[in-house]
């Protein structure tokens, strides 16, 4: 049960501010369940505990990977083990009265040239999984390469996704690791 204290970069909202984490279940039709809420103060500042299995344990989603079932268009080595486990990721947003703001992990809004873009997110997994390769998708005359080097531990993890975005070229890589935030990604909201 983390407990995830910060800043929200530029807040201007003033008091009377909630944010929330909810988690997205994804059955037919989708649906959004708030698993915890905390104050904002005036400069924005929160501390909001995200809750253990008892809460978040009937919210998980099964998943399946197959390395040998790639998408289409897609090439690689992207290794998953287990390939059978349930998790789930929090989303948050920030509400007052009928007022609701998108609140990320991320450096958007600082962004250097080049277009790199870095955001946190926070993964929820029932056992120990790793995910490790590569994975290479051409579609349109696009091409995605995605590299994996991430492990979960049971419970609430922090992953980083590094995307990269040439549009001159028609390509993008992107990145997915747990470990330390770099420099420069803050909490924001819009």
């Amino acid at each position: 049960q983390p407990t995830l204290t910060g800043q929200i970069e530029g807040w201007d909202r003033g008091a009377g501010f909630t944010l929330r984490a909810s988690v997205l279940k994804t059955v037919s039709p989708p649906m959004t369940t708030v698993i915890a809420s905390a104050p904002i103060d005036a400069a924005g500042n929160f501390s909001i505990t995200l809750p253990g299995s008892a809460v978040v344990g009937p919210l998980l989603t099964t998943q399946h990977s197959d390395p040998s079932q790639l998408p289409p268009g897609c090439t690689g080595d992207l290794q998953v083990n287990p390939q059978d486990f349930a998790g789930t990721s929090a989303l948050f947003d920030a509400v007052s009265g009928t007022t609701t703001l998108s609140v990320s992990l991320s450096n958007l809004g600082t962004a250097p040239a080049g277009g790199v873009q870095i955001s946190a997110g926070f993964a929820y997994a029932d056992r120990e999984v790793s995910e490790t390769g590569t994975l290479t998708c051409s579609f349109s005359g696009f091409t995605q390469q995605s590299t994996a080097d991430a492990h979960l531990k049971a419970g609430w993890n922090r992953e980083v996704l590094q995307l990269t975005m040439n549009a001159a070229a028609k390509m993008a890589t992107s990145s997915v690791s747990t470990g330390p935030l770099p420099d420069g990604v803050k909490w924001r909201f819009k």
